[in-house]
């Protein structure tokens, strides 16, 4: 921790140490949480604290105390609440006790991180609410700042809903209603769905920027290995799939809008490689393996850019929604086809007119709600679909030309409800450097090596985090060991080329689990290694047909995972 500066010491902006990415630099505010006029600024900066008329210990003066003006008498309080962290939890590494200031902190200023304030004004009290573990309350509960994890049920089925903190806003007076009750069941599950104990109704007030975690448990045990559980939400006309994919009488799945939730039991997905003529025709299958009931939401990209599917692929699992491939030009008659049976109440489509034309979005406006996301370029595209997201605190780091790294994490983001934001190699760009600011992030995971991200990019980065290897393979193996299946099911896609695992963030989101990018020739030996270790039981998917994906280069895998 260190003083941001003071402009009487002929400084404009602030300089070392505090502009060291390792360090956490403290500007000054008032009595009335107003920046000090002396404060540096600067886009280091990373909290601010009392600065002003603080009385303290003073060579000199015959009480041996005085009243003191600057960022040196602030940052001490940051450097303190850090001390009460950590002696609270000393299994805390120095970069969580960081993370945990500065997503307690007082957002202040302009909205966001910004040069003045950084993350906000220093909060001990909430610092270390932040650290401690979250409450267990007794539905109906009111939750403050800080968050819960609300309980209800009998002993037949309970439920759960965790709710981290700020889920619901950033005033730290908020006082949110949370109610976790049995219902009654609105209508039966989808055919061949079959219910895993009672229904429930969640209510709170107020509006998210969090995913909120439900858990359902029912005594007794799924009927057989063949059905995995799920939790559907009723949306007043039928039942949607919200996620799941576990064999298991616990079922999770996050949630960002009230309403009834009911356990199920599903089939298995019937067939163990889905697979297209093309890109497109793939992403269909997709779809109508994963949502055979209909979706709410339809996440529409281009199948030649790349970058806006994956950036997509958060936003999808957030509305429970297919990604389907149209050309730049014509949507395809199976793509629309596909639109209609799945009946959503909106379509989102990803990227300007120049990558999904006018004219499609015409044809869709016709049927549908629709909502275009786009910026100048894909890094502004991907902050576009970062703010639609809307989860503070956390975002993902990809090279915006670096597809294999994108695939690689896109179901794990999607899960953690973290945005995918894009980067050059070098530099970072205006758009995604104003997302982090915007989304109060604190925390980023890099996907991919230097080569994609440079060394002092990635140090000057929020808390980064890199996940990598010397391969795309390498690189993939490190993602999967962060990021453990939760689920039954797991995905194989070609790791040479990326079009068919475009589509299939969402249905490994949805089902907790991740894809398993692999070179024609089968898995590599780190990737191996990662797999061999997980645990459980788990059913390989494959994406793409025959030749992007050979049974062969498969087999390996067999050995390793069942």
């Amino acid at each position: 921790v260190a003083a941001a500066g003071n402009q009487e010491d002929n400084l404009t902006t602030i300089t070392y140490p505090a502009a060291d990415p390792n360090v956490l630099a403290v500007t000054a505010s008032d009595t009335n949480d107003q920046i000090a006029s002396f404060s540096l600024p600067g886009p280091q900066a990373g909290l601010s604290a009392p600065g002003v008329g603080i009385i303290s210990d003073y060579w000199g003066n015959s009480s041996g105390f005085a009243s003191l003006d600057g960022t040196s008498m602030a940052s001490p309080f940051v450097t303190g609440s850090a001390a009460l962290i950590w002696g609270a939890h000393p299994e805390l590494n120095a970069q969580q006790v960081r993370t945990i200031l500065e997503n307690s902190a007082r957002d202040l200023g302009a909205s966001g991180r910004d040069n003045y304030y950084g993350y906000g004004r220093l909060d001990a009290y909430w610092a270390l609410r932040f650290a401690a573990d979250p409450p267990a309350l007794t539905s109906p509960a009111n939750l403050d700042w800080a968050g819960g994890i609300v309980q209800a049920g009998d002993a037949s089925t309970s439920a759960s809903l965790s709710i981290p903190a700020r889920a619901f806003g950033l005033d730290p007076g908020l006082s949110v209603s949370v109610s976790l009750t049995t219902a009654a069941n609105p209508s039966d599950l989808p055919a061949g769905i079959l219910p895993c104990g009672d229904a429930f109704s969640v209510q709170w007030n107020g509006s998210l920027n969090k995913f909120l975690g439900l858990t359902i448990s029912a005594s007794g045990n799924p009927p057989d290995s063949n059905h995995l559980g799920y939790i559907f939400h009723w949306t007043g006309t039928r039942w949607i799939l919200t996620g799941g994919g576990v064999n298991a009488s616990t079922v999770k799945t996050d949630i960002t809008e009230p309403g009834v939730y009911r356990a199920g039991y599903s089939p298995a997905l019937p067939k163990q490689r889905l697979a297209g003529n093309d890109r497109i025709a793939t992403a269909v299958q997709i779809s109508q393996a994963q949502f055979p009931d209909g979706a709410e939401a339809v996440i529409l990209a281009t199948a030649d850019d790349f970058a806006d599917a994956l950036s997509g692929v958060p936003l999808a699992y957030k509305v429970h929604a297919p990604i389907l491939l149209t050309g730049s030009v014509q949507l395809p008659p199976s793509v629309f086809t596909e639109i209609q049976r799945l009946a959503p109440e909106k379509i989102y489509l990803l990227g300007g007119t120049g990558v999904i034309s006018a004219g499609i979005e015409e044809q869709l406006q016709a049927n549908f709600t629709t909502q275009r996301l786009a910026g100048a370029n894909r890094f502004g595209t991907a902050a576009q679909i970062a703010s639609a997201l809307g989860t503070l605190g956390k975002a993902v780091i990809v090279n915006g030309t670096s597809y294999p790294d994108a695939i690689s994490i896109a179901s794990a983001a999607a899960q953690q409800g973290m945005p995918i934001l894009l980067t050059a190699a070098d530099s970072l760009p205006s758009e995604t450097d104003t997302s982090l600011r915007q989304l109060l992030v604190a925390e980023t995971i890099v996907a991919g090596g230097d080569g994609v991200v440079s060394p002092s990019l990635f140090t000057s980065l929020p808390s980064p985090t890199r996940l990598a290897g010397q391969t795309r393979y390498d690189t993939a193996a490190a993602i999967l060991q962060a990021f453990p299946p939760q689920g039954n099911p797991v995905f194989i896609a070609t790791g040479e080329d990326y079009p068919d695992a475009l589509a299939g963030g969402t249905i490994a989101a949805l089902n907790r689990t991740d894809i398993v990018l692999i070179p024609p020739t089968g898995p590599s030996s780190s990737e191996l290694s990662v797999l061999k270790a997980w645990p459980g039981s788990h059913t390989l998917y494959i994406l793409g047909g025959e030749a992007p994906v050979p049974d062969a280069a498969v087999q390996p895998l067999t050995a390793v995972i069942h």
